[in-house]
């Protein structure tokens, strides 16, 4: 695989991608589960996780899946996560 995956894929698409684990992947749709759930489409402004223990935890749990991804890629992938309030962090 050569070149620079920088978009958002959907869980179920990310495989194409990138060599991911079904367990990964699984882990990955169920996070993007919680995500989709917080989701007001009709007002997207109101959306999102009104709970500060739940961002922190979404935002905690989404980091792990970022080093988990990282740790299944090969060596020439970066992974980076942006939190729910927009930092990044790279992996590895």
């Amino acid at each position: 695989m050569g070149g620079a995956v920088s978009d958002n894929y959907l869980p179920d698409e990310v495989i194409e991608v990138v060599p991911l684990s079904g367990e990964l992947v699984a882990a990955v749709a169920e996070w993007d589960g919680r995500f989709q759930a917080a989701f007001d489409r009709d007002v997207p402004q109101n959306s999102g996780m009104k709970d500060p223990d739940d961002r922190a935890r979404f935002d905690a749990d989404g980091l792990e899946l970022a080093r988990r991804m990282w740790r299944e890629l090969p060596p020439e992938f970066t992974v980076r996560y942006t939190t729910l309030d927009g930092r990044t962090s790279g992996i590895g």
